[in-house]
């Protein structure tokens, strides 16, 4: 089956690295703040998300709320 269909691109291609970047630094800020309370958590998950929705180019969130970025039909 096509990976597409179940989860379709919708992330510009531009956003990618952005999210990427910005997945990667929310995770060492995690890591950093590992002995702040839960703070760390909140870091880890989002970076996380946000890493996981780069790599994939596929955001559900994007989905559910019908948006759009990527050029791709």
């Amino acid at each position: 089956m096509n990976p597409e269909v179940i989860m379709p691109r919708n992330i510009h291609t531009l956003e990618r690295p952005v999210r990427i970047l910005l997945g990667i630094a929310l995770l060492a800020g995690g890591v950093v703040t590992f002995a702040q309370g839960w703070l760390w958590i909140v870091l880890i998950v989002a970076g996380t998300v946000a890493l996981l929705t780069g790599a994939a180019g596929s955001c559900p969130a994007y989905m559910v709320l019908g948006i759009r970025t990527s050029k791709e039909p």
